[in-house]
């Protein structure tokens, strides 16, 4: 909850948002458990798990991975927010349009079903399983990065849910 106020708020002070921000985290998750419970949506590490070395440097290497992806991720949706303004309408729809019709096409191509669009809990049950090989996962990352780009390219908010994701147009 800190985190998403401080985002939104990076050049302000919310001291007016702090109480609403914990009511509405508060109400969010009750109304969650309410309606999904409170089951793991992932149950990939059994209880009472060790770990050995091998796996705390693969953990490493990948948080690494994972965070020059956030990095290349954030310039990408700057980039895709600044032509968002930039770009007169038309252009922006055809080539957000294309660009996410293409995607949808190339997820069906290489996985049987459209994981580029929609919320992420179906694309993490398809990654969370063991079968799927490495260079497909990876494939799939950049396939929703790109859609994520696109989507907010073409006005969208792409799962950016905070105010700084929009700007007024």
């Amino acid at each position: 909850m800190l985190f998403a106020l401080e985002v939104p708020y990076q050049d302000d002070i919310a001291r007016r948002g702090l109480i609403p921000a914990l009511v509405a985290a508060a109400a969010s998750y009750l109304t969650f458990v309410a309606l999904i419970g409170t089951r793991p949506l992932l149950a990939l590490v059994p209880a009472g798990g060790h770990f050995v070395l091998a796996e705390l440097v693969a953990a490493l290497v990948l948080g690494l991975v994972a965070g020059l992806g956030a990095r290349g991720m954030a310039w990408l949706l700057r980039h895709a927010k600044d032509a968002s303004l930039a770009w007169p309408l038309w252009l922006r729809l055809v080539v957000a349009g294309g660009g996410m019709a293409a995607l949808v096409v190339l997820s069906h191509h290489l996985f049987g079903q459209s994981l580029a669009l929609g919320p992420g809990y179906r694309t993490l049950g398809w990654v969370a399983d063991p079968k799927q090989a490495l260079a497909l996962i990876l494939a799939l990352f950049v396939i929703r990065l790109l859609a994520t780009s696109f989507t907010v390219l073409g006005g969208g908010a792409a799962g950016c849910s905070s105010p700084s994701s929009s700007r007024a147009r």
